[in-house]
C-alpha cells in the first residue's frame, strides 16, 4: 500500500452528504485543493493548511465532486434511552456550526496510511422534531414537537485509514473506515410543545433536562458519532476516487 496526504482528510470535515457511492470518474482537481508532495518533510503541517484552505468550499459544497453543502449536517435519527428516566427520539435533525472547525493536531503514518486528527468546533445547533415518552419528578411526559439543542467547546477526534488498489490498471484511493468520537464542553436542549404547550410544566421538564445535560448527551453520542462517520466517510470517498492516486499524491 502507498502513503496517502492530504485529500485523506478532506472529507474528514466535507460536507457530510449523504451515504451515495463514490465518482468513478476521473474528475480534474480544482485549484482550490492544495496537494502535498510525497517527500515533504512537513507533510503534517501540508496536510493540515490544505484542509483549511479546502473549508470555505466544504461550507459552499463542491460540485465537482458532487458534495454538498456542509450546512447543515442532517442526522436521520437520535436517540436518547431509558438511562436518563426519558426516551427522546429525535428525526430530520439539522446541526449547524460544522463548518466552524478548527485543527489543533493533525499526525499522517505514512507506513500505516494513517490520519489521526483532532479538532474543536466552537458551537454547534440543532434542530429537529421530537418525540418523548417517560418521567420527570415521577411526572409522566409525554409529547412531540420540536427539538433545539445549543452545545459549545465540543471536541472532536477522528481516524481515517484506507488502502489504494487498482481500477481499470490505474490506481486510485478508497477509505475503509473513518471513526469519529466527539465531547462536548457545555450544553443545553430545550423541548417545545411539552404537556401540550403548557408553559410551567413544560419549562420544569426542560429544567431537569438540563440539569442532567451530560448524562443525556452520553446517550446522544453513538448516533451523532455514527452519523459524522458515515457522512465523512462518504465524502472522502467522493473526493479521493474520482482522481488517480499518483495525481493526488506526485512525488515530486
Amino acid at each position: 500500500m502507498k502513503p496517502m496526504f492530504p485529500l485523506m482528510a478532506l472529507g474528514l470535515m466535507g460536507a457530510l452528504a449523504a451515504m451515495a457511492p463514490g465518482v468513478e470518474a476521473e474528475i480534474p482537481i480544482p485549484d482550490f485543493i492544495k496537494i502535498c508532495k510525497k517527500n515533504d518533510p512537513q507533510v503534517d503541517q501540508c496536510v493540515k493548511r490544505s484542509v483549511e484552505e479546502l473549508r470555505s468550499h466544504l461550507v459552499k459544497g463542491i460540485p465537482e465532486f458532487h458534495v454538498p453543502s456542509l450546512e447543515p449536517l442532517i442526522i436521520p435519527e437520535i436517540r436518547v434511552g431509558e438511562s436518563t428516566g426519558i426516551r427522546i427520539r429525535a428525526r430530520n435533525v439539522k446541526a449547524f456550526g460544522c463548518s466552524d472547525f478548527k485543527i489543533n493536531r493533525l499526525r499522517v503514518d505514512l507506513e500505516r496510511n494513517d490520519i489521526e486528527m483532532a479538532i474543536t468546533l466552537p458551537k454547534l445547533f440543532i434542530l429537529g422534531d421530537y418525540t418523548v415518552d417517560g418521567r420527570v419528578f415521577l411526572l409522566p411526559v409525554r409529547g412531540a414537537g420540536q427539538l433545539s439543542g445549543n452545545m459549545t467547546d465540543c471536541k472532536g477526534d477522528v481516524r481515517l485509514k484506507g488502502t489504494v488498489s487498482k481500477r481499470d490498471g490505474v490506481d486510485y484511493l478508497k477509505y475503509d473506515s473513518l471513526v469519529v468520537r466527539i465531547a462536548v464542553g457545555r450544553g443545553s436542549l430545550h423541548l417545545d410543545n411539552l404537556f401540550g404547550g403548557q408553559q410551567t410544566l413544560g419549562e420544569i421538564v426542560n429544567a431537569a433536562i438540563n440539569s442532567n445535560f451530560k448524562a443525556f448527551f452520553n446517550e446522544l453520542k453513538p448516533s451523532v458519532e455514527r452519523a459524522l462517520s458515515q457522512e465523512f466517510l462518504s465524502v472522502a470517498n467522493k473526493i479521493v476516487t474520482s482522481v488517480p492516486y499518483d495525481k493526488l499524491f506526485p512525488s515530486s
